[in-house]
């Protein structure tokens, strides 16, 4: 067993124990490859490419892959590249874990969190929910009470005083003697601090004020008081030399509400007043918008959550961005995360929930309007707002045009019209609006364009490897998992499909991904798994399901009975059909794509002849700023006005798409 200062590692089964609470951080297994690979450096430097070279795909990945696992360590450590205590690196050479590793005896390995709480004896698990007021109370203490003159001192002692005890019954008593050790507990973390603890005498408005040590810099004290069925806990940082107080203010919490955020909270602790007492982070702060390290640091937390990409992340995401925008009402770059993570998330969840994610996207765009109108930030969010409506193609096209016309537009115009090009099966003109934004690397789902260019674009056959490759960094990416089990269809290797499937199932919380390739592999093979097919079953009349329904019923050459699961769509559902329209597509045999009432169809969704007709015109009309042209394919489709179906980019000789053959006699409708 190996303990890195405060943590104890176990890689067998990828988790980290904190040593001082006992809580669990889970790593994926690529992070805790890494993190042992450092270890067994022995203190000597990893450069990027033995990472590479040792853990990942050269043709799937880039250095930017390795630096996404080393920051993802650091978030789970609690560590700062600016100050590390765990993993340092040296600029264009590598990584280095300076954290010296303890080898212990072994002990059992966590298996989940809810065992590692049953272990716990009951005063155990209340204290460790007691501990974690101190956090609650540090944050917002950190927010106004820390003020410049600890910013320039880069060797502060602060004394951390016993809390008085107020009427406190007896149930509470520990407030009182736990909240100094749990301060100091987190404290001790930060470099340039030096924390020691108070003595039970000590009072901050007392005569006797020389009971503290010599050269102490500020005292933390307060009270403890019981409010009824609350605790309301009085924080008081005084400046020792002339007893002024820095900051005060009172907070009242219940159990519950410290439980819930108890580990979160005292990472967010450390990492506020690390920043306040280093330089370099307090500029890399203020370079993203904030002069608050409590927002700043829900922001950097909010940022790791949501590129892990599923419904629980996603939403500790959104309440991290919230935070840090109640934190600081003029935090642009904190809302524009909130919108984005919303919209991305719309994808994943049903109509009701996408509702609730419509007013947060609203919201958001009012406030950066507020704060900052005019700029490229209101541009951006204002077509997150539109496209999480789910029926706005059209004036996220215009919207877009306008801004490339504009001149100097800004990467994620570019990024977006490409994907509207693919959406609409403009290929060649796709990939070149992608490559416009500089961001065509190697397969890397972080990366922006480059990773949606390759999804959008390349037989999903092609990807699979790079895929698995990814899931060791993020297992729990949706977006990831259903790229995945769709390329394995397309490939005809129903085994790992149906594998895949069921970890889909376990994170798509609203199903509706999980249902989409459910009904893909029912439908081409006749059953799934038997959870599959009996949640199939279960929502087979659910109208937050017609997109998938329809998408079986094309399957099956069934074009009557698609047309009419698609004509009542949600707006949720409909957002993720113009999106994923050309995957499914892949799966529907020819005689459904070349059917007139299907054709029909797609021109009343907007999806058909007339909208990739637009949307050639708007290439050309953009030409003259992009230096982008019509394909001479396309051009040839639009002067003989004929739908272009198929991906033009791919080697067709060489691709076997499943279900083209075999239904045949389909005839169109008399509607």
């Amino acid at each position: 067993m190996v303990t890195l200062l405060d943590w104890v590692v176990f890689p067998h089964t990828n988790t980290l124990r904190n040593v001082a609470t006992g809580a669990e951080v889970n790593l994926s297994p690529r992070s805790m490859d890494v993190l042992v690979h450092l270890i067994e450096a022995d203190g000597e430097l990893v450069t990027s490419a033995e990472l590479l070279a040792k853990f990942w795909s050269k043709s799937s990945a880039s250095d930017h892959a390795v630096h996404n696992t080393i920051a993802d360590l650091r978030s789970a450590l609690g560590d700062q590249a600016s100050n590390p205590t765990y993993i340092k690196t040296y600029a264009k050479r590598g990584y280095m874990l300076v954290a010296k590793p303890v080898i212990a005896e072994p002990e059992s390995e966590p298996s989940t969190e809810s065992q590692i709480k049953s272990a716990l004896s009951p005063s155990e698990v209340s204290n460790k929910w007691k501990f974690a007021a101190v956090g609650v109370l540090l944050l917002s203490l950190l927010a106004v009470g820390l003020n410049e003159a600890i910013v320039r001192q880069k060797s502060d002692v602060i004394f951390v005083a016993a809390f008085e005890n107020i009427n406190v019954d007896d149930a509470n008593q520990f407030w009182a003697e736990q909240l100094p050790a749990s301060l100091i507990s987190h404290l001790s973390r930060i470099a340039n601090i030096n924390v020691v603890s108070g003595t039970e005498n000590y009072v901050s408005n007392s005569a006797e004020r020389n009971v503290y040590p010599s050269g102490v810099d500020y005292i933390l004290s307060g009270n403890v008081q019981q409010e009824s069925s609350r605790l309301r806990l009085q924080v008081n940082l005084i400046n020792a030399d002339d007893f002024s107080t820095v900051f005060s203010d009172q907070f009242d919490i219940t159990s519950d509400e410290v439980f819930e955020v108890h580990d979160e909270v005292g990472n967010s602790v450390a990492a506020a007043l690390s920043i306040f007492l280093d330089e370099a982070q307090r500029q890399e702060m203020q370079n993203w918008g904030t002069t608050s390290p409590v927002a700043y640091s829900m922001f950097l937390k909010a940022n790791f959550h949501a590129d892990l990409s599923n419904h629980k992340d996603m939403n500790i995401a959104l309440d991290n961005y919230m935070g840090a925008t109640n934190e600081d009402r003029n935090f642009v770059n904190a809302y524009v995360g909130l919108a984005r993570t919303a919209t991305s998330l719309g994808m994943y969840s049903r109509e009701a929930r996408n509702v609730e994610l419509r007013e947060i996207v609203r919201n958001a765009l009012r406030e950066v309007t507020r704060i900052a109108p005019g700029e490229e930030s209101v541009q951006r969010m204002r077509e997150y707002a539109l496209r999480i409506e789910g029926t706005n193609n059209t004036l996220i096209e215009e919207t877009l045009r306008k801004l490339i016309l504009g001149g100097n537009a800004p990467d994620f115009a570019y990024s977006r019209y490409g994907s509207l090009l693919a959406e609409a099966r403009l290929y060649h003109e796709a990939e070149q609006y992608f490559e416009l934004t500089g961001e065509r690397e190697a397969f890397e789902f972080t990366s922006g364009a480059g990773g949606i260019s390759q999804t959008l674009i390349e037989p999903p056959g092609q990807l699979i490897q790079a895929q698995k490759e990814n899931l060791l960094d993020r297992p729990s990416h949706i977006a990831i998992l259903n790229g995945l089990i769709r390329g394995l269809i397309f490939s005809g290797d129903k085994r790992q499909a149906m594998f895949y499937l069921e970890q889909l199932m376990k994170i798509d919380e609203d199903g509706s991904f999980a249902m989409l390739n459910q009904v893909i592999i029912s439908g081409l093979w006749g059953s799934s798994n038997e959870a599959g097919d009996a949640f199939e079953q279960m929502h087979s009349e659910n109208p937050e399901f017609h997109l998938s329904h329809g998408a079986k019923s094309f399957i099956a050459g069934d074009v009557a009975s698609g047309i009419m699961y698609w004509r009542s769509l949600t707006n949720a559902d409909y957002r993720r059909l113009t999106t994923l329209l050309y995957k499914i597509e892949l799966f529907f045999p020819e005689q459904v794509l070349e059917h007139p009432d299907y054709l029909a169809l797609l021109e009343e969704l907007g999806q058909g002849l007339s909208w990739q007709r637009h949307l050639m015109q708007s290439v050309e009309e953009m030409s003259s700023v992009t230096g982008i042209f019509l394909h001479e394919e396309s051009r040839k489709a639009f002067d003989d006005n004929v739908f272009l179906m198929n991906n033009n980019q791919w080697n067709h000789s060489e691709i076997n798409y499943p279900n083209r053959a075999g239904i045949v006699g389909l005839e169109p409708s008399d509607e």
